[in-house]
């Protein structure tokens, strides 16, 4: 008996640490899910990847998969997280929506950078289990695959569609996998059929006729698909996450804007907005190791 009240009372103990530990980083999980919210608005950029890069995907992969048993383990990181993702994907979507046609180089050369700054917890994350030489060709093989495959998406034809409840059903069928799937960049499709300038106006606007049947195809895609996810990661951890790794690698050089006509001016303040991304990107992760939340 004394042994199983000394484990629970190491269990409580444990618990009230994690509360404090998740209370303490909350500022920190508002900015990262503002982050996310506003990476999952701008084309090419997967709102999946920046959960994986700052640590989120995973709980939030367990947690879509058992919510109710593993409610009292992650609400605390995941409130937090939610109102910086409503700040950065509702708040700021007309924001977003004029930087991005206004400023749109210089925007996603600092995600670039945001991006770029997580590689290295990216492959700490990915050796958790160890690595072998399979764990290597699946991110090579993933790197290889998705890479393509972007190219291939940027040079096909722009088509358009006319808006519907059908319409915005689709699209968020398709954000919803892009954020179970990292990599996968639902406003990259969206473009291509011609939805994604009313898609972000919708969602500015808080119309309800985008937002309804928007709404309804992300949590379609969650229930159907988020607990075969989690079984995939759990079931092969190192090859999963060094194929993600790779996929993380080749959606960050797809997005690269290429252009003829850098001057110096133009190449000092890209190199600005990436070194700022890179930095930021270190330091939440330098949080996240010295709170233990990582």
């Amino acid at each position: 008996m004394k042994v199983k009240k000394t484990s629970h009372h190491n269990n409580a103990e444990e618990l009230k640490m994690r509360k404090a530990a998740l209370l303490k980083q909350a500022p920190v999980n508002i900015c990262k899910g503002a982050a996310i919210g506003v990476g999952a608005i701008l084309p090419g950029i997967s709102g999946g990847v920046l959960c994986v890069v700052f640590g989120i995907y995973k709980p939030m992969m367990s947690f879509l998969a058992h919510p109710f048993r593993t409610f009292r383990t992650y609400y605390l990181l995941f409130i937090p997280v939610f109102i910086g993702w409503a700040l950065g994907f509702l708040g700021l979507a007309r924001v977003v929506e004029v930087l991005f046609r206004v400023y749109e180089t210089t925007a996603i050369w600092l995600f670039i950078g945001l991006i770029s700054g997580t590689f290295p917890s990216l492959l700490r994350l990915a050796g958790e289990r160890g690595r072998t030489v399979g764990s290597w060709i699946a991110c090579g093989v993933c790197f290889t695959l998705f890479l393509a495959w972007m190219f291939l998406l940027r040079i096909m034809t722009t088509i358009a569609i006319e808006p519907s409840f059908f319409w915005w059903l689709v699209s968020g069928l398709l954000w919803g996998i892009g954020v179970i799937i990292p990599g996968l960049s639902a406003s990259t499709f969206l473009i291509y059929l011609g939805l994604y300038q009313p898609l972000a106006a919708g969602i500015a606007d808080l119309s309800l006729p985008v937002l309804i049947p928007f709404l309804f195809g992300n949590i379609l895609v969650v229930l159907l698909f988020a607990r075969l996810i989690n079984w995939l990661f759990e079931l092969a951890h190192s090859l999963v996450f060094h194929g993600l790794f790779g996929i993380v690698v080749a959606s960050t050089l797809a997005i690269i804007p290429f252009k003829a006509t850098y001057g110096i001016s133009d190449i000092l303040l890209y190199a600005s907005c990436f070194i700022i991304g890179v930095l930021g990107a270190l330091y939440m992760d330098k949080l996240s190791l010295k709170w233990g939340m990582d």
